[in-house]
């Protein structure tokens, strides 16, 4: 009976731990960037971003608590992951917090998808601000970011009174060593609608180019759906695709143009699917195009302006009307810079080949970093589809007006069953930002290439795919897996908890032995053993005098 009830009491104290809860988080984006060659030779690649992945049974403490544990290095001893908030981050804090202080991991909670609408203007560009400053650090512990409605409320709890007589939370992340892809295999989609008497006439067509990248990127890839950047603009690609279907299937006047839809991919990639796509077209090919208008981040936010930005300044007449088409539409006049390697916009990928092109956009500038045209928030629940909608209708016009020589601007060639949809955009939207397409991660079982092309198809049937290995990109950058981890939450009893398990535990051994070789025998060789070792002891300090 006593041997049973010290079992009963060893197995309660055992369960009194909680079972572990888990939820998905996301690691900061680690890569190296290898700048282009200069003429003092080659740069060695600089580390950025979050350099590990693994956590092992961490201790959680609120970054409060982690900044007034004092500071020097190693003050937090490798032992806790500092759980705070979003707006409480920037990067220097986060690198103070890992290399001064000695934390093992940092967990940022943002909002949830659900949430992120109510941000404001002002709170999503201070986090783009944040985020480029980590794409531009290197963090020697893994960072990792999550929804907060999917992290334990306890995350944020205050430790206090003595750490012996606190519950503590211990976090895990089993994830993987950190691998590089190399050579990402990426895929350009492309279709053609020809006008009707392209297949008689022998001399080239001239084509005009509607191009967009598809994929996208942020500084945390796994919490990245791109809704704006660059969905949006593949969304209008699709529903031009639509509606020139139709109009070049019923249209009295003849098209002047044949026209190409191209969604890229290696947006991130400096626009490597537009260089790539150029690279593959013979110069003939190249002289047919006469304009190409690349679609980049369209949809914006309530207020946003429209702006189409240009590389060959509106001098000739033919180039000056093509801009005017564009109307409620700022003109934005910047040169390609063919010193450096890394464009700002799409179009400039064209303008290298001398091909007059544009980017439609409601950006007004480019993004600071290359890298980053997208952010965590750029979810489709921010994304303004209204907007989306006058874009495709503005850009749409300018086309059809140019397509069909039509002198008469106020005439509307967009009306009716040829207008934007707009359920039909809201629909394409929640799709595109639902696909994976966070470069270069998306490679991988390309389902976002696929579904998209299935979309193209859907109005050009003769809608088409290439994959080739980007290995060229200048500056090079090698991404670095694995992007998501599942982290796990133990409850780890105080103290005197476990000390009280461990003398159950020696109790029950003792009373154990006792059962199986009798009372009076355990005593007996429990008085000699401890004789035994009074006499060792004794010896020993002889021996020292």
């Amino acid at each position: 009976m006593a041997c049973r009830a010290l079992l009963l009491l060893l197995l309660a104290a055992l369960a009194c731990a909680q079972q572990p809860s888990t939820f998905t988080a996301h690691r900061l984006a680690q890569l190296d960037v290898t700048p282009a060659a200069t003429e003092a030779g080659a740069a060695a690649p600089q580390h950025v971003g979050s350099q590990r992945a693994a956590m092992s049974l961490l201790d959680a403490v609120p970054l409060r608590e982690a900044l007034a544990a004092g500071e020097g290095e190693d003050a937090l001893f490798g032992k806790v992951v500092v759980v705070g908030d979003y707006r409480e981050l920037t990067a220097a804090l986060v690198r103070d917090l890992t290399e001064q202080r000695g934390a093992g991991a940092v967990l940022v909670a943002v909002p949830g998808e659900a949430q992120q609408a109510a941000l404001t203007a002002e709170q999503v560009a201070a986090w783009r601000a944040v985020e480029s400053g980590l794409l531009q650090t290197e963090i020697p512990a893994p960072v990792y970011f999550a929804a907060r409605d999917d992290m334990p409320a306890e995350l944020f709890a205050s430790r206090s009174g003595p750490l012996a007589q606190q519950n503590r939370l211990r976090l895990s992340a089993s994830a993987s060593q950190p691998s590089a892809l190399t050579d990402p295999q990426l895929i350009n989609i492309e279709a053609h609608l020809r006008t009707p008497t392209a297949a008689t006439e022998e001399q080239q067509r001239q084509t005009i180019v509607i191009a967009a990248h598809y994929d996208t990127f942020s500084a945390v890839p796994g919490m990245t759906t791109g809704a704006d950047s660059n969905g949006s603009g593949a969304v209008a690609l699709l529903e031009l695709a639509r509606i020139f279907s139709k109009l070049y299937g019923v249209a009295r006047v003849q098209p002047a143009f044949d026209l190409t839809f191209l969604l890229t991919a290696g947006g991130a990639l400096n626009f490597a699917g537009a260089r790539h796509w150029l690279e593959a077209v013979s110069e003939e090919a190249a002289a047919g195009i006469e304009f190409a208008l690349c679609l980049d981040s369209v949809a914006g936010s309530a207020g946003d302006d429209l702006y189409l930005h240009v590389s060959k300044p509106p001098k000739e007449p033919a180039v000056q009307r093509l801009y005017d088409a564009f109307q409620n539409c700022s003109v934005v006049h910047k040169k390609v810079n063919v010193a450096n390697p890394e464009v700002a916009w799409e179009h400039e990928q064209f303008a290298l080949r001398h091909v007059l092109a544009a980017t439609f956009s409601r950006a007004a500038a480019p993004a600071p970093l290359p890298l980053l045209r997208s952010h965590v928030f750029d979810s489709v629940r921010r994304a303004n589809s209204s907007a989306l909608v006058e874009a495709i209708a503005v850009a749409g016009e300018a086309l059809a007006h140019h397509v069909f020589a039509l002198a008469d601007p106020s005439l509307r060639v967009l009306q009716g069953e040829y207008a934007p949809s707009a359920e039909r955009v809201e629909f394409l939207l929640e799709i595109v930002a639902g696909l994976p397409r966070v470069a270069p991660y998306a490679a991988k079982g390309n389902n976002a290439a696929a579904t998209l092309k299935k979309l193209l198809a859907s109005s050009v049937s003769d809608a088409a795919e290439e994959q080739w290995k980007e290995s060229s990109t200048s500056p090079r950058r090698v991404f670095y897996g694995p992007v998501s981890a599942q982290v796990s939450t133990f409850r780890c009893k105080p103290f005197f908890v476990d000390l009280a398990v461990l003398l159950v535990v020696l109790a029950y051994l003792v009373v154990l032995y006792a059962a199986l070789r009798g009372p009076r025998a355990a005593v007996e060789q429990l008085r000699g053993a401890l004789a035994r070792r009074g006499k060792k002891t004794t010896g020993a300090a002889k021996k020292q005098q």
